[in-house]
């Protein structure tokens, strides 16, 4: 009856370090992906940043255009 329990406990004991040993491959790969995507994110916000930088300048030119253009009409404007 020893035997039987002891050998049952054993059993269990080694299901439980398999288990164990399975979480932790998967928790290592999991840490690898979540690595991976951090490093994706970084890079997607990165040129998110570069984006709306470009699209600043562009509506400061766009802008600054406009206003030249105004300037130029009220010229006109005041000769006629």
């Amino acid at each position: 009856m020893t035997d039987t329990k002891l050998s049952y406990l054993a059993e269990k004991i080694n299901q439980l370090i398999e288990r164990m040993e399975s979480l932790q491959r998967e928790n290592k790969e999991l840490k690898s992906e979540n690595s991976k995507l951090k490093s994706e994110l970084n890079d997607f916000s990165d040129e998110l940043q570069q984006l709306k930088l470009k699209n600043s300048d562009q509506s400061q030119a766009v802008k600054s255009r406009l206003t030249g253009v105004m300037s130029r009409l009220t010229e006109l404007e005041q000769i006629g």
